[in-house]
């Protein structure tokens, strides 16, 4: 759902059948969930008019330095978890696991140490999207490394954890 609107007027029939109870709601993508609705229609949700008790929030975001910091406090979001960018030894753990048998073998040890190499900082969504443009797509590797690295280094879509 990305209609504040109607998650407030769903939540408020929720509550007016079964008050208490308890509602998990996840947000994900929450600096993109902010572009397309009302930050202030937002905040009467967390801890204003509109807020209903028994609700925990839960949200997501790539991109912390998107977010004000009146939507992350303590009382809205009381708790903040870093998701760091994952190792050399877990990108390849990854890339093993998410590349077909057949795939691999095309791709040989050199070629896959190559990847891991190359993906230094990246994210998983990352390293997805280089399995599906270059195995799936069949988008030559240079060309797509060489996007997800300039987006990285973009300060739009630099990834911010902290």
């Amino acid at each position: 759902m990305t209609d504040i609107g109607m998650f407030i007027a769903m939540v408020q029939n929720i509550r007016a059948l079964e008050p208490d109870r308890p509602i998990l709601a996840l947000i994900e993508d929450l600096d993109g969930f902010l572009q397309y609705n009302s930050v202030q229609q937002f905040l009467n949700l967390l801890d204003g008019n509109n807020a209903c008790d028994n609700i925990v929030y839960l949200g997501s975001t790539n991109y912390m330095n998107r977010l004000e910091p009146r939507v992350i406090r303590s009382s809205r979001f009381d708790r903040k978890y870093e998701i760091p960018a994952p190792d050399a030894k877990v990108r390849e753990f990854y890339l093993r696991k998410k590349l077909k048998e057949d795939d691999l073998q095309k791709l040989g040890e050199q070629g896959l140490k190559q990847w891991v190499t190359d993906t230094e900082g990246m994210v998983f969504g990352d390293l997805k999207e280089l399995i599906a443009s270059v195995v799936v797509m069949e988008m030559p590797y240079s060309e797509v490394i060489g996007e997800l690295k300039r987006y990285m280094n973009d300060d739009y879509y630099k990834h911010t954890y902290k």
